[in-house]
């Protein structure tokens, strides 16, 4: 990996979004990486990112929420996960569809967003509401997966017996303090498996709101040098992880559509007529 290439795709990724399953070979390893109680933990990366764009589709534990779907699609055998990729994200050229056509979840967010334009001098104050939070529910979010090996906790089973590579979800604010450190390293590439280094990465979450949460990306020193750390045979020889196979699995849209709950979501989702500036096509109107 060439010296600047990090760097040149987080300044792409970060751009672009300015504003899960898994593959099942792995599913008895431990591969993701878990902050736990500890605020720091030390991590080596081994090459670039992937950029995943998911809806979170369950219940949210924070503010205001709305539930799209039944809550019988989240139990059962045949359940869904609660996190699931956007269908209008191509993970494979990183590229986002600008009609949205592929994503049932984009869509209600975009209708709900279209009648708010269109009817939202005439409605009620919890209408309103309720169209706010379908739109807000509905919006994708991206998080940049990394491989890495966690210096803390290396092992990938419950009796600690195997190492291996492990997958960190990294939202934005921890790939920005990624790339700033990278462009701090002049002349070490700190990802590269031959002379990368390990870094320290801290979360602190507001002891005021309990919900901010900020990040920090540190190196690992050896005395006032930077510690690089090659990788050892060891760990070259790792089970790989493509992360292209974790970005996430889209919702099925026929399945979202059996799942979505009645009432309001139903309208708002059947108003696909309505284009983005409020202005019907032939919709029904909301309420």
């Amino acid at each position: 990996m060439s010296e600047n290439s990090l760097s040149r795709h987080g300044a792409d990724a970060l751009k672009k979004f300015e504003t899960t399953s898994n593959s099942s070979e792995f599913t008895k390893d431990n591969i993701w990486f878990d902050w736990g109680d500890k605020e720091e933990h030390v991590i080596r990366i081994v090459g670039d990112f992937r950029i995943s764009r998911t809806h979170w589709i369950g219940e949210s534990k924070f503010g205001n929420d709305v539930a799209i779907l039944k809550s019988s699609a989240f139990k059962g055998e045949n359940k869904l996960p609660m996190t699931v990729a956007c269908g209008n994200w191509d993970a494979d050229t990183e590229t986002e569809d600008p009609d949205g056509n592929g994503c049932p979840i984009c869509r209600l967010g975009k209708n709900a967003d279209a009648m708010l334009k269109k009817y939202g001098k005439s409605l009620v104050e919890d209408q309103k509401e309720n169209l706010k939070n379908i739109r807000r529910k509905c919006q994708a979010k991206s998080q940049y997966l990394f491989k890495i090996i966690d210096r803390d906790n290396p092992y990938v089973d419950d009796e600690k017996t195997r190492k291996g590579y492990k997958i960190l979800r990294a939202p934005e604010k921890l790939l920005k303090a990624i790339l700033a450190l990278s462009d701090s390293m002049e002349g070490i590439a700190i990802t590269s498996p031959d002379e990368g280094i390990d870094i320290k990465i801290k979360k602190t979450v507001s002891a005021t709101t309990k919900t901010d949460v900020t990040y920090s990306a540190l190196a690992v020193m050896a005395g006032p040098k930077v510690k690089q750390t090659p990788l050892t045979d060891e760990e070259l020889a790792y089970r790989d992880l493509d992360l292209l196979k974790f970005v996430g699995k889209p919702v099925d849209t026929k399945r979202f559509e059996e799942e979505m709950e009645g009432g309001t979501i139903l309208t708002v989702y059947a108003n696909s007529d309505m284009n983005t500036d409020g202005e019907e096509e032939g919709g029904n109107a909301p309420f």
